[in-house]
């Protein structure tokens, strides 16, 4: 698979799993080149011992991009667990918390 295709498929994996695991993320928040960045491992450290083969396939793709988003769900989770209740969310509150750009603020 092309680069792509691995992209698309990384993307049709988030928008069929939009309510789990942090896939919400990278529907509302990751542009494409986002996405092929973490594909690549261009995302990572500069240790050349922490790069991996290229990623080929479909599954591996998804697999390195939840990798990610998956710290930025337990992340959220967190913070919605331990300092705010559900109800009273809002942009203000929330976006004081996190270090990524909220898209509906």
């Amino acid at each position: 698979m092309d680069i792509k295709e691995l992209v698309a498929a990384v993307r049709a994996h988030a928008y069929k799993n939009y309510n789990k695991n942090g896939w919400d993320f990278v529907v509302e928040c990751w542009s494409d080149e986002e996405i092929e960045a973490t594909i690549r491992g261009t995302r990572h450290d500069d240790d050349e011992s922490s790069i991996s083969p290229p990623i080929t396939t479909a599954a591996r793709a998804i697999k390195e991009v939840k990798s990610v988003v998956s710290i930025q769900a337990d992340y959220r989770d967190e913070i919605i667990a331990t300092e705010l209740r559900p109800q009273e969310l809002t942009c203000l509150k929330y976006s004081q918390y996190l270090r990524w750009p909220l898209p509906w603020c």
